[in-house]
């Protein structure tokens, strides 16, 4: 039960101990990472602004990492705080109830032990009875003997021999009393022997325990002492987390240091931008004007154009009257002349027509010089008309992709609409002014009509037209100039404008950039701050476990020192106990108390004896399951000796093979070296064995024809073809010989030298082998890589090895520890051993007192000790008899 209120009461703790960012958030922040990543990848601009945010993106994934690996350790160490409390718990429970079994058994002990000693004094005292007993029968039978050889016995005497005889009666009677009561007496001796004999095995059985459970107390305290180390490593740990969450304090306020200058600079730009925005908006107003102005004059030179039209058309017309005119004067001029005599009445009319013709003549002179100029001004408002057409368009292109830009940057519903307003109310006013041009072409046209009509009427209309066309010239001369002024200036407008828009788009990039930067900083901040205080809240929940830990461990120690302290109490009382047990009064009556009062005790501890053995199996079986992971953890420890073992006989075999290799390739390549000098000097000895060779063809030669002699003369000497005349002689040609001789040297040492060639040959493919072999080998051999990891695999090993030494360290403490502890036990043998002789020598002492007092004691006294000691003797026997 306890086990599980502290397996609920971990879980409700480790709860705590979650992670302040869940694994979906961090997903979810990890993928949003990777969306801004993506959209910031094509920027060149906010290369820096990409790589903080991934500095800052990589320090957030360290911390989380780092928070994951703080909260496992935490709840590790929780688990294994919490399961040694446990075990500490059940430990100090079962020392509390071995210590008050032990106070039990040592009661009962020294209640046996007294017991012991008041049997061993009833036998003395029975012993000394017996002896009085037979002093006494001595006596009677010598009274007996003495009466009987005097026959005759006074009075007094029988009397004596009455009373004698009484009391031998009474002793008698007394004695078989006495010696059922001691029958009594011994069987409850032989079952508090019995009893005894059990719980001193019991004793021994819980010495044993205790023995145990000290070890297992000693573990625990190593255990809590480890902890302590496990503890200490979690601080320095927390440190370092705290130490990184001032660091990221520290960037924390240098991020908010630049936010707030990057806030400073967008304040100024923001200020330059809204200086740009009223310069932009006055230039627009301008811009606007000028349209306007453009309109008006486009519109203007759209009825200029629709005017000279009609008059080109009118002029067409007065030509072809004119035309018709002088056809008709021609005809007049004719006729006058043919009836000048006749019309001289008539001259006056003619004078007046003449003159009528003269001023019409002027108008039509007029008329024709202001045509050809109108002619010649309306080719060059077409050429004007034509390239403003073109700077129209291009302006209008300009303006409409400034508009679009515009739009795009900075127009808002009401600029729009006021834009609306102001284009109806430009075509109102371009709707009323194409109302007052038709007026004025309806007006023109009625006045080319009248003209028609009425020729003087038109010639008067000519001159005034001429007059008008001159104006019109002249103000088209001023609009032109007016124009081409106001191209220049939109022109320098459209420059400012461009320039202006360039850096309202530059100052808008920068405005995003520095948004995009202040938004996501102040994201960061929020995010780091918010881990702060989860990091902090964690923090704070460590310590204030750690101190609650630190509380019960102390007032557990404190605990512990109490229970010692007790517990020495309780010895020293058990001590004053004993004293005034021993003490105490020595009679019957008390004996049969305490025999009650032993059985009584006896029973509660057979009880105690029975729960002990169950709190005795459970403590074996926690031994034994303590002793199986002992034995698994001596087992994993010596399985990691072993590979330890094998991993170092690898390296050291692959250090051995290493150095045998380099050896092997410093020596072959060496070889190598003697073998080219070699093969260098047989090439240099070849260049003379040439003419060594023709030698030994021409000694050959040389040969075959001395074996062709030698064989002609064997077969002559073979075949005889005069025995008598003829006889063999020994050759004695030195120089032939010593030829041969040569011959066969040369032979010989040609045939060692192919040889050795041969065989040098061999060696030669052979060494060219172990050389491919060897290159294979070293192109084989591990590379700066693969050394690197052998020294990684060293330094591992190195730090095992290290480990290793710890733990031996560890082990050789341990040792120690038990040597102490086996000392100790010595000590308190030796001690026991001590209190024993101590004890029997306090008996004997003890005895000898009694057996003065018994000295000094009255008949009667005497006569009661008699009984007893008959009842002794009974019960002497009866134990000679069970000890036989």
């Amino acid at each position: 039960e306890n086990l599980a209120q502290s397996n609920l009461i971990n879980e409700k703790a480790l709860l705590a101990y979650d992670l302040s960012i869940d694994e979906t958030a961090y997903g979810t922040v990890e993928r949003d990472f990777q969306e801004i990543i993506g959209e910031l990848a094509g920027d060149s601009q906010l290369e820096p602004f990409k790589l903080e945010y991934e500095k800052l993106f990589l320090a957030v994934r360290k911390a989380h990492e780092n928070e994951k690996y703080m909260i496992q350790s935490v709840r590790e160490l929780a688990q294994n705080y919490s399961f040694q409390q446990q075990k500490i718990k059940t430990a100090q429970r079962m020392l509390k109830e071995d210590n008050n079994a032990i106070e039990a058994l040592k009661s009962d002990l020294a209640n046996a032990k007294e017991t012991d000693a008041q049997g061993a004094q009833i036998i003395d005292k029975n012993q000394e009875a017996r002896e009085a007993l037979e002093a006494a029968v001595g006596e009677l039978k010598a009274a007996v003997t003495s009466a009987q050889q005097g026959n005759s016995m006074n009075t007094a005497e029988e009397l004596q021999y009455e009373s004698v005889q009484s009391q031998l009666k009474r002793v008698v009677s007394e004695y078989e009393d006495r010696k059922l009561k001691n029958e009594e007496l011994d069987k409850d001796i032989k079952k508090l022997k019995d009893k005894t004999l059990q719980i001193r095995q019991t004793k021994e059985l819980n010495e044993i325990t205790v023995k145990d459970l000290r070890e297992e107390v000693l573990k625990k305290k190593e255990a809590a002492n480890q902890f302590k180390l496990q503890k200490q490593k979690v601080e320095a740990e927390m440190l370092q987390c705290r130490q990184k969450c001032d660091e990221l304090d520290v960037q924390i306020l240098q991020k908010n240091e630049e936010i707030d200058q990057e806030k400073i600079l967008l304040k100024q730009s923001e200020e330059k931008f809204f200086q740009q925005k009223q310069i932009h908006l006055k230039v627009q107003n301008e811009k606007k004007l000028q349209e306007d102005r453009l309109n008006e004059l486009q519109g203007q030179k759209n009825d200029l154009n629709k005017t000279l039209q009609n008059l080109i058309q009118n002029q067409k017309e007065i030509n072809q009257r004119i035309v018709k005119y002088n056809d008709e004067s021609a005809q007049y001029k004719f006729q006058i002349t043919q009836f000048n005599e006749e019309m001289l009445n008539v001259r006056k009319k003619i004078e007046e027509s003449e003159q009528l013709k003269m001023s019409l003549d002027k108008e039509i002179e007029q008329t024709k010089t202001k045509t050809v100029e109108c002619e010649a001004e309306a080719l060059l408002k077409r050429v004007q008309n034509n390239e403003l057409q073109k700077k129209i368009d291009l302006v209008n292109r300009e303006k409409q992709s400034q508009q679009k830009s515009m739009k795009l940057s900075e127009m808002s519903a009401q600029e729009k609409e006021q834009l609306k307003s102001i284009l109806t109310q430009q075509l109102k006013s371009y709707e009323a002014e194409t109302i007052n041009y038709r007026l004025e072409i309806q007006k023109l046209r009625d006045f080319i009509f009248v003209n028609e009509r009425e020729k003087e009427a038109q010639f008067s209309s000519q001159q005034t037209l001429e007059t008008q066309i001159s104006h019109q010239k002249n103000e088209l001369k001023m609009i032109n100039n007016q124009i081409g002024e106001l191209q220049k200036s939109v022109r320098d407008l459209d420059q400012q404008l461009k320039t202006k828009e360039q850096m309202h788009e530059q100052m808008t990039g920068e405005k995003n950039i520095c948004a995009k930067n202040l938004v996501e900083a102040q994201e960061q901040i929020s995010e780091l701050r918010r881990q702060f205080r989860v990091m902090s809240h964690i923090i704070e929940q460590l310590r204030g476990e750690i101190k609650v830990k630190d509380e019960n461990l102390i007032e557990q120690h404190d605990q512990y020192q109490k229970f010692q302290k007790e517990k020495d109490q309780i010895n020293q009382q058990l001590e004053k106990a004993k004293m005034q047990l021993r003490d105490g009064n020595l009679r019957l009556q008390k004996q049969k108390q305490q025999i009650s009062q032993q059985q009584f005790i006896i029973q509660e501890a057979e009880i105690e004896i029975n729960r002990q053995t169950k709190e005795f199996k459970l403590v074996e079986s926690e031994k034994h399951t303590i002793g199986q992971l002992v034995v698994q953890r001596n087992l994993e420890l010596n399985k990691v000796l072993e590979q330890i073992r094998v991993q170092k006989s690898m390296l050291l075999k692959g250090e051995k093979l290493y150095r045998d290799k380099l050896s092997d390739i410093s020596s072959l390549r060496n070889e190598l070296n003697d073998i080219r000098q070699q093969v260098l000097q047989l090439r240099q000895k070849s260049g003379q064995l040439e003419p060594l060779k023709q030698q030994i063809v021409q000694l050959e030669k040389q040969l075959y024809e001395e074996k062709a002699k030698m064989r002609a003369l064997t077969q002559e000497l073979q075949a005889p073809m005069n025995v008598h005349r003829w006889r063999q002689l020994e050759g004695s040609d030195p120089q032939t010989y010593d030829l041969i001789k040569k011959v066969q040297e040369l032979q010989k040492t040609l045939i060692s030298k192919t040889q050795e060639s041969s065989q040098k040959e061999v060696e030669i493919a052979e060494k060219e082998k172990i050389y491919n072999e060897l290159k294979k080998v070293l192109s084989r051999l591990p590379g700066q890589e693969k050394v690197e990891k052998l020294e990684q695999y060293r330094e591992n090993l190195k730090e095992k090895m290290k480990e290793l030494k710890e733990a031996k360290d560890e082990l050789q403490i341990y040792q120690v520890q038990g040597e102490k502890l086996k000392e100790n036990i010595e000590t308190v043998t030796a001690e026991l051993n001590k209190l024993k002789k101590d004890y029997f020598a306090q008996k004997q002492n003890e005895n000898k007192q009694t057996v003065g007092e018994w000295k000094g004691m009255d008949d009667e006294e005497l006569q009661k000790l008699l009984g007893e000691a008959d009842e002794a003797v009974g019960m002497g026997e009866e134990h000679d008899y069970d000890n036989q």
